[in-house]
């Protein structure tokens, strides 16, 4: 299923998801403007409704992904360079992930876009007959910058190997993330890696 979202300004969404890591794909500004954007699995549709009011919204989503880290790192990036900040309020914004005590424990987050849509981040949930034999939640990542960044540059490679370029990309967004928050040696040379390994697959 793909979710449709109103909005007073397609191209405006498509560009605010683009510059967040989303790649457009169908965009029509003639007769009935609508635009969509994906990355890997997640797609998101829009489509123009005159007068629209964001703080009247009340339309929302739900993209459900095995692990929120990445793409919270990959939508916190692209806000920062979008504005020069992280919003966390107004239009838009994010809100940091979090346990949600009534769905398993899952850790999640909501990007409000700019016309006001809650598009709501979560985990992959345990089906209810699973959950005796569900795995603890994952602990923090708790290595040190530099290794996470080693790690991050190998699953780009590896991305890259099996030919998958959303993950790829989606993954050196999240490096980059990474390494601007901890510019160190090595984690600069990883980066460079990576960087490397996505331009030779073009």
């Amino acid at each position: 299923m793909v979710p449709m979202l109103p909005c007073a300004d397609v191209e405006a969404m498509v560009e605010f998801w683009a510059a967040l890591g989303l790649r457009r794909t169908d965009h029509q500004l003639r007769r009935q403007p609508s635009g969509a954007v994906t990355l890997g699995g997640i797609e998101l549709q829009y489509y123009r409704v005159d007068g629209w009011e964001p703080a009247q919204s009340h339309s929302t989503c739900a993209v459900v992904v095995p692990d929120t880290r990445p793409l919270f790192e990959l939508f916190s990036a692209g806000l920062r360079a979008l504005y020069g900040r992280v919003p966390v309020a107004g239009f838009p914004r994010i809100t940091r992930p979090r346990e949600r005590a009534g769905d398993g424990g899952l850790s999640g987050f909501s990007v409000i876009d700019p016309a006001g849509n809650w598009v709501r981040v979560m985990r992959t949930p345990v089906p209810v007959e699973d959950e005796a034999a569900a795995p603890e939640p994952e602990p923090q990542d708790t290595r040190p910058p530099v290794e996470r960044a080693r790690a991050l540059a190998a699953d780009v490679q590896k991305a890259v190997a099996d030919d998958d370029a959303d993950a790829g990309r989606a993954l050196l967004a999240a490096l980059e993330a990474l390494v601007v928050r901890n510019p160190s040696r090595g984690a600069r040379s990883a980066l460079a890696e990576a960087r490397a390994a996505v331009a030779s697959a073009r």
